[in-house]
């Protein structure tokens, strides 16, 4: 269990950080 719970938050980085970047990009756009 505790193995799992630890691989979802790895897992809910990961798609923190990947949203992150995406975003950044996003604003980075908009203000070229």
């Amino acid at each position: 269990m505790c193995a799992e719970r630890y691989t979802a938050t790895e897992d809910l980085l990961k798609l923190s950080g990947r949203l992150r970047l995406i975003m950044a990009q996003v604003f980075i756009h908009l203000q070229g």
